[in-house]
C-alpha cells in the first residue's frame, strides 16, 4: 500500500510539473543584449561591441501539436560604443510575436520558435561628445524597425530561458552617407539571452 501511494503521489507530481512546465500565463522576464553593428566601406568610423539590456512582458497561450504563441512588448536598450569612450545607446520598444515549437518531457519542455517583430525607437542618447560621425547617426536613426529572430529555449516549471538570435532590416538608414561617401553595406543583429517567469 505504501509503495502504491509513493507511485501515484510522484505521477501526479510529474502531471503537475508537466502542465505548469506547458501550460497558458503572463510571462515577465529580462535579459542581455550582445548587438552586432556592422558598417564596412566607412574606415575612419571606429566602434566596439555594447552589451545592453531588455525587459519583457507577454503571454504564453496553450499547446495545440507542439506549437505555442508567445507574444511579447520589450523595452530594449541597445547601442554602439565609440573607440574614443564615447556611446550611442537607442532605446526601443518592441513588439515580438514568438512562434514556439517543442516536445513536453514531463518535468521541462525544450523548444525552438521563430520571433518576427517590429519595433519604435522613442529615444536616443550620446554619453561623450556628440560630434561628427557620432552625432549623425544619431540624427539617422530610425523611428520605426522590424526584423525576425530565431532561436531556442526551455521552460522548466514556472521558468523559461531563451537565446535568440535577430536580424534588424530597419535600424539606421544610411541614405545620407551614401549620398556622400559611396556604397555602404550595413548589418545591424542581435544575439540575446533572456530568463522568465510564468504565471
Amino acid at each position: 500500500m505504501k509503495r502504491f501511494t509513493t507511485i501515484i503521489s510522484a505521477t501526479l507530481l510529474l502531471l503537475a510539473w508537466s502542465n505548469v512546465a506547458s501550460a497558458r500565463g503572463v510571462v515577465i522576464g529580462g535579459g542581455i543584449n550582445f548587438p552586432s553593428f556592422d558598417v564596412k566601406e566607412i574606415k575612419e568610423f571606429n566602434y566596439k561591441s555594447f552589451t545592453g539590456w531588455h525587459a519583457v512582458i507577454g503571454y504564453q497561450s496553450g499547446s495545440w501539436a507542439g506549437f505555442t504563441l508567445q507574444p511579447e512588448v520589450a523595452y530594449q536598450v541597445r547601442g554602439v560604443n565609440f573607440d574614443d569612450a564615447k556611446t550611442l545607446k537607442m532605446n526601443d520598444l518592441q513588439l515580438n510575436l514568438n512562434v514556439q515549437w517543442g516536445i513536453d518531457l514531463f518535468v521541462f519542455k525544450p523548444f525552438i520558435f521563430a520571433s518576427p517583430f517590429a519595433g519604435y525607437n522613442f529615444s536616443n542618447e550620446i554619453v561623450g561628445d556628440a560630434m561628427g560621425t557620432e552625432a549623425l547617426l544619431e540624427s539617422l536613426t530610425d523611428k520605426l524597425n522590424f526584423g525576425f529572430g530565431a532561436g531556442i529555449g526551455i521552460d522548466v516549471w514556472k521558468i523559461q530561458i531563451t537565446a535568440k538570435y535577430n536580424w534588424d532590416f530597419g535600424r539606421v538608414n544610411f541614405g545620407a552617407y551614401k549620398e556622400e561617401l559611396g556604397k555602404i553595406k550595413t548589418n545591424a543583429a542581435a544575439f540575446e539571452v533572456t530568463a522568465a517567469l510564468k504565471f
